[in-house]
């Protein structure tokens, strides 16, 4: 039985979190529960039991358990603790080498994820399920019905460093609980069965990866390993744009005068969580707007101005900014950001904001990159199992005479914050999506042609809950709870 899941983007939110003593802490918790985790594997056990996998559901069964944690389990660079650090090294410049000043830095910011109590707690869990056991109440384990356990771990693009030296490697195997080995992880995973290639995802997305694959017909196999180490920008932009935005409100006004003012309170929270929204085309509206603020808009824009031009005139000064342009031959573009035009306006117009936001090409959606993959095409695989784009998924990818091939996106578990039509407003949902593929010794049950050659069973779940002062007001968007099941079988 093969189980993944992705995108648990675990952080270091205690450095993040404003408490008060005159009323709830400023900001908003990411992590989730643990208890969402002992629900999940508790789920696991009982389809384990029930699709014949192990001892507990007979000697039919595959009697292995593989779970893959398919990238962006550490949110390593959307943190302010790099805004801390404040010089090189960095993680978007060259990768941690052993010993080096860097390496120890993704350690510390590991260590502090792992120090969150709702982490910690969840990473024992990990632990406790790799050793083959699971927690049926509070004070009792059980074995888990399968007479092997292995927990795979995959980088993504927030979490690319974890896999750079044998020190960050052994902690990551260290939180998880898995077998150590000096050996780096793998970017990729086709398991023969049942028949699925997982893999992040970040590799179709061409603003987050090291190639671009937008314009061939089929993807190299394997990927080079280069372009894992290449992906540079989009921690820059990570960490010196969003993750710098709410530190600069920080040290700009202090965390006192943030608790005292409620629209400071707003400003902060929003900018924390910002990069949650889909389509990310409206942050800026989602950063201006909120029911508590209606029609104060621009004196939102007022708070975020300032900082959007201390984080430009950093920009126009950085000399690894200097380098990335110059080297894809973006000289007008250097030139201007070097002019620093912003100093010659009183106030940047968020309408200009707007237009940069929405500007450049939309990739193609991430089934037409899946398409494309060699074990897809070939029957390899019937499957392609990523995430990444925080958008649960299930697409006909490849359809022939060999039957139909698909893409399965794993989506996320944090926070989701969608928009209403015509940009009206925004809601906030917590989602859950995991995958659950079974080969055909496992899979029970028929279909009209006979046994099957295996089956998937794909879960989504959205929740939201509104706290009682929103009942006497419109809320931000449309009430929305949704939760479905998919499973598909193969024959």
């Amino acid at each position: 039985m093969l189980v993944v899941l992705s995108d648990l983007h675990f952080v270091a939110e205690q450095h993040e979190i404003i408490p008060r003593d005159d009323g709830p802490p400023i900001g908003r918790r990411r992590n989730l529960p643990p208890e969402a985790f002992t629900q999940f594997i508790r789920g696991m056990a009982e389809e384990a039991v029930r699709n014949g996998t192990g001892r507990a559901g007979g000697a039919d069964g595959t009697e292995q358990l593989d779970l893959v944690l398919a990238g962006d389990i550490f949110e390593v660079t959307r943190t302010i603790l790099w805004c801390d650090y404040d010089c090189p090294p960095m993680p978007y410049e060259d990768p941690p080498t052993p010993g080096s000043e860097l390496e120890r830095r993704v350690l510390h910011v590991l260590n502090e994820i792992a120090a969150d109590d709702r982490v910690k707690k969840t990473l024992a869990i990990f632990r406790l399920l790799a050793a083959g056991k699971y927690t049926i109440r509070v004070g009792r384990e059980v074995e888990f019905p399968a007479d092997r356990v292995v927990i795979h771990y995959l980088t993504g693009n927030h979490d690319r460093v974890c896999n750079a030296t044998p020190a960050i490697r052994a902690w990551v195997r260290n939180a998880l609980g898995m077998e150590q080995s000096d050996e780096p992880f793998p970017n990729q995973i086709l398991f023969p069965e049942p028949a699925a290639l997982v893999r992040h995802g970040h590799e179709y997305d061409p603003r987050a990866f090291g190639m671009d694959f937008t314009n061939v017909d089929v993807l190299p196999d394997p990927i080079p390993a280069r372009a894992y180490e290449e992906n540079g920008f989009g921690d820059f932009v990570t960490i010196e744009i969003a993750s710098r935005l709410p530190w600069e409100l920080r040290r700009m006004h202090g965390v006192e005068k943030i608790k005292q003012d409620p629209l400071l309170r707003h400003v902060y929270e929003r900018l924390l969580e910002f990069d949650d929204v889909r389509p990310q085309s409206y942050l800026l509206d989602f950063l201006l707007t909120d029911p508590n603020f209606r029609g104060r808009e621009n004196q939102a824009w007022a708070v975020i101005e300032p900082l959007l031009r201390r984080v430009l005139g950093r920009l126009a000064g950085h000399r690894w900014m200097h380098r990335w342009m110059m080297r894809r031959r973006m000289v007008l573009a250097l030139i201007l950001l070097r002019m620093r035009l912003w100093r010659m306006t009183r106030r940047i117009p968020s309408s200009l904001m707007r237009r940069l936001l929405a500007a450049g090409k939309t990739p193609p959606p991430p089934v037409a990159f899946a398409a494309k993959e060699p074990a897809l095409r070939s029957g390899r695989a019937r499957y392609v199992i990523a995430g990444h784009t925080h958008n649960p998924a299930v697409e006909l990818a490849v359809a022939d005479d060999e039957g139909g091939r698909y893409y399965v996106d794993t989506g996320t578990w944090r926070n989701r914050i969608p928009v209403a039509p015509g940009n009206s407003g925004f809601g906030r949902l917590k989602a859950l999506t995991y995958v659950i593929v079974y080969g055909p010794k496992e899979d029970p049950g028929e279909t009209a042609g006979g046994p099957s050659l295996g089956s998937f069973d794909y879960w989504t779940g959205f929740t939201q809950r509104f706290p009682a002062e929103q009942r006497d007001r419109r809320p931000a968007a449309a009430p929305a709870a949704a939760a479905q099941r998919e499973p598909a079988a193969i024959g």
